[in-house]
């Protein structure tokens, strides 16, 4: 008995330590929890031999092949320079009025993050931006970080928009409609909120720039300078659109990625095992890891308790429990960031609705409390840095790109800031879902 009390909290404590090792650039993340994977195993399988632990049944492969699949599509669509084009053709089109121009990349970047890894749509229109601010003599922060929180509320929308919604999606069957419908309505008030907020605050009470800065700003981003290679670009452009329609249309959205990225790998006369070496394997092995962990937790208990005790503070009332669930999964998420916080919730979950026939028993019951659950996990949950990986990115840019106003503390104080308006503005938006369900 005190063996296996021993190994449970030791499993625990491994898993807390992933957001301390995120916190140290110096530290390997994804060797550490490989390591505190094996080390979780072999003393689960020591403290609790019968049965034998099958950890393989942990691991979700359908999204683990679909971020594989989205990882290569992402370097292809990259190499061909498409959404830079695009972040040039918005300067072009809003004719570089700061107001125009940012309500406009803020609602790219929105839309952009919602079918690619946000990290990488932050390192596609950041550094453009960046320029463009410097050319026409103004404030970059509130345009950095105007697009590092519209990256977070792009990840709402749709099933396939980051590795979370595709692992909860999966695990409860939740398709394109069921995003259109719950969060579609919130993803569009959130981003609002945010270019008005920054335009109102910030951008608005600039100088408006001069208009030889504008006409350099025009001259120096020009378009078709981006593009390398015209015939490769508009393949790419064409393929990705197909890809998408394809990932709102047909469920099985690994399958689409994948038969996408072989595709797109074919027509740009890129080898497979060339391309594969330029995958992010570490994102995947983390996520290994983190299931295997998650499992040991299963198995020795500490999954049935942390159920138990969320259950008793969340009650048989549905409002009441989405709420419980947003709160503590944004504080979760800022912790331990998205990924470890989304595969910690889904055993409990899945115990919770199965335990409490007011929540789970029907998919109007159980709906609330997954929107609240996406919506602490995306917009909730970003009152530390390493909580939003975009936010991660958007410090490093304002290292890299010299600007002293975007940095750790800076980025810290939006992001608490967002984080307490989100969740005002998704407990009013829960209240009302609850209502029109007929569940309140």
């Amino acid at each position: 008995m005190v063996g296996e009390i021993i190994a449970a909290i030791l499993v625990l404590v491994l898993f807390i330590l992933i957001p301390v090792v995120a916190a140290k650039p110096k530290l390997d993340l994804t060797a550490y929890a490989i390591m505190a994977m094996i080390i979780g195993g072999i003393v689960t399988v020591l403290a609790f031999p019968s049965p034998a632990p099958d950890f393989i049944k942990f691991i979700r492969f359908e999204p683990l092949i679909y971020i594989i699949s989205i990882n290569i599509i992402v370097i292809i669509m990259e190499k061909n320079s498409v959404f830079q084009f695009l972040a040039v053709e918005i300067i072009h089109f809003t004719k570089s009025n700061p107001r125009v121009f940012f309500a406009m990349i803020c609602i790219m970047a929105t839309f952009t993050s919602a079918v690619l890894e946000d990290v990488s749509v932050a390192l596609i229109y950041m550094p453009i931006v960046v320029q463009a601010c410097k050319v026409l003599k103004i404030r970059v922060e509130p345009f950095i970080f105007g697009i590092a929180v519209c990256l977070n509320i792009g990840n709402l929308f749709m099933p396939f928009s980051n590795s979370q919604n595709i692992i909860i999606a999966a695990d409860f069957h939740l398709g394109v409609a069921w995003f259109a419908a719950f969060m579609f309505p919130i993803l569009v008030l959130s981003m609002l909120l945010v270019i008005w907020y920054f335009d109102f605050f910030e951008i608005k009470k600039q100088e408006p720039p001069a208009e030889e800065f504008k006409d350099v700003l025009l001259k120096v981003l020009d378009a078709k300078l981006v593009v390398k290679d015209p015939r490769k670009f508009k393949t790419a452009a064409i393929t990705f659109i197909i890809i998408v329609a394809c990932l709102v249309i047909i469920p099985y959205t690994f399958i689409v990625a994948s038969i996408g990225a072989i595709v797109m790998c074919w027509l740009e006369r890129e080898s497979l095992p060339d391309v594969f070496k330029k995958v992010d394997w570490s994102t995947v092995f983390f996520f290994i890891a983190l299931f295997i962990i998650t499992g040991c937790m299963v198995n020795n208990g500490t999954m049935g308790l942390i159920s138990a005790f969320v259950i008793q503070i969340a009650t048989g009332n549905v409002l009441v429990a989405s709420i419980v669930i947003l709160v503590v999964s944004s504080l979760i998420t800022s912790a331990l960031s998205p990924n470890p916080a989304t595969v910690f919730f889904l055993p409990v979950f899945s115990t919770m609705f199965a335990l409490v026939p007011s929540l789970g028993g029907t998919w109007a019951t159980q709906a609330p409390i997954l929107v609240a659950f996406i919506l602490g996990l995306n917009i909730g949950g970003n009152f530390l840095v390493q909580g939003a990986p975009p936010y991660v990115v958007t410090v490093a840019i304002g290292k890299k790109s010299d600007i002293p106003g975007v940095n750790y503390k800076s980025m810290t104080r939006v992001g608490i800031k967002f984080s307490v308006l989100h969740i005002l503005l998704c407990i009013g938006y829960l209240a009302i879902v609850c209502a029109i369900l007929g569940v309140l």
